[in-house]
Protein backbone atom coordinates (compact mmCIF):
# COMPACT_ATOMS: atom_id res chain seq x y z
CA UNK A 1 0.00 0.00 0.00
CA UNK A 2 1.14 3.52 -0.97
CA UNK A 3 2.27 5.86 1.86
CA UNK A 4 -0.64 8.55 0.47
CA UNK A 5 -2.95 5.48 0.37
CA UNK A 6 -2.47 4.45 3.85
CA UNK A 7 -3.38 8.07 5.09
CA UNK A 8 -6.00 8.40 3.34
CA UNK A 9 -7.56 5.15 4.91
CA UNK A 10 -6.41 6.54 8.21
CA UNK A 11 -7.80 9.61 7.89
CA UNK A 12 -11.18 8.23 6.80
CA UNK A 13 -11.12 5.54 9.59
CA UNK A 14 -10.42 8.51 12.12
CA UNK A 15 -13.32 11.19 10.47
CA UNK A 16 -15.85 7.95 11.04
CA UNK A 17 -15.02 7.15 14.67
CA UNK A 18 -15.19 11.68 15.59
CA UNK A 19 -18.01 11.82 13.61
CA UNK A 20 -19.86 8.37 15.76
CA UNK A 21 -20.00 6.53 12.21
CA UNK A 22 -18.19 3.48 14.30
CA UNK A 23 -17.59 2.65 17.47
CA UNK A 24 -14.11 2.66 19.26
CA UNK A 25 -14.05 -1.26 19.05
CA UNK A 26 -14.87 -1.08 15.59
CA UNK A 27 -12.25 1.70 14.73
CA UNK A 28 -9.47 -0.61 16.45
CA UNK A 29 -10.40 -3.66 14.72
CA UNK A 30 -10.29 -1.71 11.60
CA UNK A 31 -6.90 -0.05 12.28
CA UNK A 32 -5.36 -3.46 13.55
CA UNK A 33 -6.33 -5.14 10.03
CA UNK A 34 -5.36 -2.21 8.11
CA UNK A 35 -1.55 -2.29 9.85
CA UNK A 36 -1.58 -6.58 8.75
CA UNK A 37 -2.65 -5.96 5.15
CA UNK A 38 -0.23 -2.70 5.00
CA UNK A 39 2.81 -4.15 6.50
CA UNK A 40 1.76 -7.99 5.01
CA UNK A 41 2.76 -9.49 8.09
CA UNK A 42 1.01 -12.53 9.57
CA UNK A 43 -0.37 -11.24 12.39
CA UNK A 44 -1.32 -7.88 13.76
CA UNK A 45 -2.39 -6.17 17.10
CA UNK A 46 -3.41 -3.78 19.37
CA UNK A 47 -2.16 -4.37 22.73
CA UNK A 48 -2.77 -1.93 26.16
CA UNK A 49 -0.64 -1.34 29.34
CA UNK A 50 -2.23 -1.60 32.22
CA UNK A 51 -1.27 -1.43 36.07
CA UNK A 52 -2.11 -4.10 38.21
CA UNK A 53 -1.15 -4.88 41.85
CA UNK A 54 1.36 -7.73 40.83
CA UNK A 55 2.91 -4.87 37.96
CA UNK A 56 2.47 -4.13 34.61
CA UNK A 57 0.02 -6.32 32.45
CA UNK A 58 -0.10 -5.89 28.53
CA UNK A 59 -4.14 -6.79 27.46
CA UNK A 60 -4.75 -7.41 24.06
CA UNK A 61 -7.34 -5.14 22.42
CA UNK A 62 -7.91 -6.90 19.08
CA UNK A 63 -5.28 -9.46 16.83
CA UNK A 64 -5.99 -9.68 12.68
CA UNK A 65 -4.62 -12.99 11.50
CA UNK A 66 -3.87 -12.47 7.79
CA UNK A 67 -3.41 -15.82 7.11
CA UNK A 68 -6.90 -16.80 7.94
CA UNK A 69 -8.35 -13.71 7.22
CA UNK A 70 -10.04 -12.78 10.01
CA UNK A 71 -10.40 -10.84 13.80
CA UNK A 72 -8.88 -13.79 16.62
CA UNK A 73 -8.61 -13.35 20.40
CA UNK A 74 -5.37 -13.05 22.14
CA UNK A 75 -4.41 -13.39 26.07
CA UNK A 76 -2.73 -10.84 27.60
CA UNK A 77 1.20 -11.38 28.76
CA UNK A 78 1.33 -11.88 32.79
CA UNK A 79 3.04 -8.63 34.12
CA UNK A 80 6.39 -10.29 35.02
CA UNK A 81 7.22 -11.51 30.92
CA UNK A 82 6.37 -7.89 29.74
CA UNK A 83 8.55 -5.39 31.71
CA UNK A 84 11.76 -6.07 29.51
CA UNK A 85 9.57 -5.49 26.67
CA UNK A 86 7.70 -1.96 27.77
CA UNK A 87 10.95 -0.63 29.01
CA UNK A 88 12.41 -0.97 25.40
CA UNK A 89 9.50 0.05 23.50
CA UNK A 90 9.64 2.81 26.21
CA UNK A 91 12.86 4.02 25.84
CA UNK A 92 13.63 3.02 22.39
CA UNK A 93 10.28 4.08 21.04
CA UNK A 94 9.98 0.82 18.85
CA UNK A 95 10.94 -2.89 19.30
CA UNK A 96 12.33 -3.76 15.93
CA UNK A 97 13.28 -8.15 16.29
CA UNK A 98 13.93 -9.72 12.90
CA UNK A 99 14.43 -13.35 14.92
CA UNK A 100 12.65 -12.82 18.39
CA UNK A 101 15.04 -15.19 20.07
CA UNK A 102 17.32 -13.00 19.76
CA UNK A 103 15.94 -10.19 20.55
CA UNK A 104 16.13 -9.86 24.85
CA UNK A 105 12.54 -7.63 24.95
CA UNK A 106 11.20 -10.34 22.47
CA UNK A 107 11.94 -13.55 23.69
CA UNK A 108 9.09 -14.71 25.64
CA UNK A 109 7.01 -13.71 22.61
CA UNK A 110 8.21 -16.57 20.89
CA UNK A 111 5.09 -18.93 21.76
CA UNK A 112 1.48 -17.97 21.36
CA UNK A 113 -0.13 -20.13 23.88
CA UNK A 114 -3.97 -19.48 22.79
CA UNK A 115 -3.52 -20.25 19.21
CA UNK A 116 -0.32 -22.45 19.52
CA UNK A 117 1.79 -20.69 16.80
CA UNK A 118 5.53 -20.28 17.11
CA UNK A 119 6.16 -16.06 16.28
CA UNK A 120 9.21 -15.38 14.31
CA UNK A 121 9.58 -12.22 13.86
CA UNK A 122 8.07 -9.08 15.35
CA UNK A 123 8.14 -4.70 15.04
CA UNK A 124 5.72 -2.53 17.65
CA UNK A 125 5.72 0.80 18.00
CA UNK A 126 4.48 2.62 20.81
CA UNK A 127 0.81 4.39 21.66
CA UNK A 128 1.21 7.48 23.50
CA UNK A 129 -1.41 9.20 25.51
CA UNK A 130 -0.30 12.51 27.51
CA UNK A 131 3.10 11.81 27.26
CA UNK A 132 2.64 8.33 29.02
CA UNK A 133 3.16 4.52 26.66
CA UNK A 134 -0.20 3.49 27.06
CA UNK A 135 -0.20 0.72 24.66
CA UNK A 136 1.47 -0.91 21.17
CA UNK A 137 0.42 -1.63 18.05
CA UNK A 138 2.15 -4.68 17.06
CA UNK A 139 3.11 -7.08 13.96
CA UNK A 140 4.03 -10.43 14.11
CA UNK A 141 5.26 -13.33 11.47
CA UNK A 142 5.06 -16.58 11.98
CA UNK A 143 6.65 -19.83 10.28
CA UNK A 144 9.73 -17.73 8.80
CA UNK A 145 12.01 -15.07 10.06
CA UNK A 146 11.42 -12.45 8.38
CA UNK A 147 13.48 -8.74 8.17
CA UNK A 148 11.54 -5.52 8.61
CA UNK A 149 12.16 -2.82 6.36
CA UNK A 150 12.49 0.76 7.65
CA UNK A 151 9.03 1.37 5.85
CA UNK A 152 7.38 -1.05 7.81
CA UNK A 153 8.45 1.23 10.84
CA UNK A 154 7.28 4.35 9.48
CA UNK A 155 3.60 2.57 8.11
CA UNK A 156 3.34 1.56 11.54
CA UNK A 157 4.34 4.74 13.50
CA UNK A 158 1.91 6.80 11.37
CA UNK A 159 -0.86 4.17 11.89
CA UNK A 160 -0.24 3.97 15.54
CA UNK A 161 0.04 8.14 16.06
CA UNK A 162 -2.68 8.75 14.18
CA UNK A 163 -4.95 6.21 15.63
CA UNK A 164 -4.35 7.05 19.33
CA UNK A 165 -4.86 10.94 18.72
CA UNK A 166 -8.22 9.93 17.08
CA UNK A 167 -9.08 7.99 19.65
CA UNK A 168 -7.76 10.62 22.53
CA UNK A 169 -9.51 13.46 20.53
CA UNK A 170 -12.74 11.47 21.06
CA UNK A 171 -15.20 12.68 24.71
CA UNK A 172 -14.99 10.02 26.88
CA UNK A 173 -18.50 7.72 27.04
CA UNK A 174 -21.38 9.76 29.05
CA UNK A 175 -21.90 8.33 32.20
CA UNK A 176 -25.52 7.90 33.31
CA UNK A 177 -25.75 9.75 36.72
CA UNK A 178 -29.69 8.74 36.92
CA UNK A 179 -29.51 5.56 39.06
CA UNK A 180 -27.29 7.79 41.97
Amino acid sequence: MAMSDLDEEIERLCFRLLSDQVSRTSFIEHCVVLAGLTLECSRSALWMFTDAAAGRVMRCVAVYDRIRRCLVDAQGQDCLEVDCFFRSLNEVGKVVADDVQDHPATRVFTHDVATQITVRSLIATPSYLNGRLVGEFVCTQVGETAPWSLRQLFLLRRLSVRATAAMAAMAPPEIDMSSR
